[in-house]
């Protein structure tokens, strides 16, 4: 039997220490305005599973959803840091392998630049409708 796997290129990204933030996420290379930087699968975690893990490391790194459940996001997305002006934005869709997110700039970015999501969701169909 013989199994198919796609290696995607590399991330045009480089995860770096900040002097503030913790880790952050930087352009490797300039970045253009549009450009799909990566998709993300998730974790879905049940409601009991995540008030069992309510003050945990882990707890910081998932989005909650009203019925008490989470999803945890898997991959370097997790170590973009937030501003209220960000340069890059995220969509979320369903598959049948649970939910998936597509990181995209928002504006051209030069490389060695920082990258930043908003934390907060807005009320779009390109977001889950917990959101």
């Amino acid at each position: 039997m013989t199994v198919n796997v796609t290696i995607p290129d590399a991330a045009p990204i480089n995860v770096r220490m900040t002097p503030t933030m913790g880790r952050g996420v930087f352009a490797a290379r300039r970045l253009a305005h549009g450009e799909v930087l990566g998709e993300f699968h998730t974790i879905r975690l049940p409601a009991h599973e995540v008030a069992a893990m309510a003050g945990s490391t882990l707890s910081r790194y998932w989005f909650e959803d009203a019925d008490g459940s989470a999803f945890v996001v898997l991959g370097w997305i997790e170590m973009l840091n937030h501003s209220t002006q960000p340069n890059a934005g995220r969509s979320w869709r369903a598959t049948p392998e649970g939910e998936v997110v597509t990181l995209y700039t928002l504006r051209d970015i030069e490389q060695g630049e920082q990258l930043f999501i908003d934390y907060k969701f807005d009320a779009s169909p390109a977001n889950p409708a917990w959101a």
